[in-house]
């Protein structure tokens, strides 16, 4: 539903829609990574050694946009939406036996789309920034703290359901050591005497202790 009538200084075609609402003539929507943008971004040449593939789409296709996507629809991809880098994870973990590595293996299977959605994040918060999109940044960042809490209680409920494992101390000290208080004794109330006398579980209880008569 758009005709070129122009074409940036970066080379981008201006696209204007075939549609009118009242005495108002808008532009398609611009898609970039994910994230919506009501006009075009205020820095295209930021992006221009980094575009992946861009689509122009109108007609039905842009159906998924709704009325937004009623002049048509422009979607940039980007290498940093693509380039989400997940953790390669090794069999050589700092707690031994089998079932400690199994138990890693399953909570690292879900920690990987933690570190996938934070990164996507993170690269939709660049590019915003670099776009002068400033006041999108903001909500980027309150999903990225609300992320961040999810996964400190999926990890200390993952160290909960398994405190009979040396890998309940050891990923409260290793991954949420920095946890809120009441948050790490929900674990350390949980574990068994055993494992209180692990290698893990004794520098667990030892930090606990200093952190309590610090705060």
């Amino acid at each position: 539903m758009g005709k070129q009538t122009g074409i940036t200084s970066d080379g981008f075609p201006i696209l204007f829609g075939a549609v009118t609402l009242g005495a108002e003539q808008p532009g398609p929507l611009w898609v970039i990574d994910g994230v919506n943008l009501t006009e075009p971004p205020k820095s295209v040449r930021s992006l221009a050694d980094r575009i992946r593939e861009v689509k122009v789409l109108k007609y039905g296709v842009t159906a998924k946009y709704g009325s937004r996507g009623a002049a048509g629809v422009i979607e940039i991809i980007t290498n940093m939406g693509y380039g989400s880098q997940v953790m390669s994870y090794k069999k050589s973990f700092e707690v031994k036996g089998k079932k400690n590595i199994k138990l890693m293996e399953n909570f690292q299977s879900y920690e990987k789309q933690f570190i996938s959605r934070r990164d996507e994040l993170k690269g939709k918060r660049s590019l915003l920034i670099e776009l002068n999109e400033v006041e999108k940044v903001d909500s980027i960042q309150r999903l990225l703290e609300t992320l961040e809490l999810k996964s400190y209680l999926f990890t200390a409920n993952f160290a909960i359901n398994n405190s009979e494992s040396e890998v309940a101390p050891y990923l409260a000290l290793t991954k949420i050591a920095d946890a809120k208080l009441p948050l790490l004794e929900s674990i350390e109330e949980k574990l068994t005497e055993k494992v209180k006398n692990t290698k893990y579980g004794r520098r667990f209880i030892d930090y606990m202790e200093k952190r309590r008569k610090k705060e």
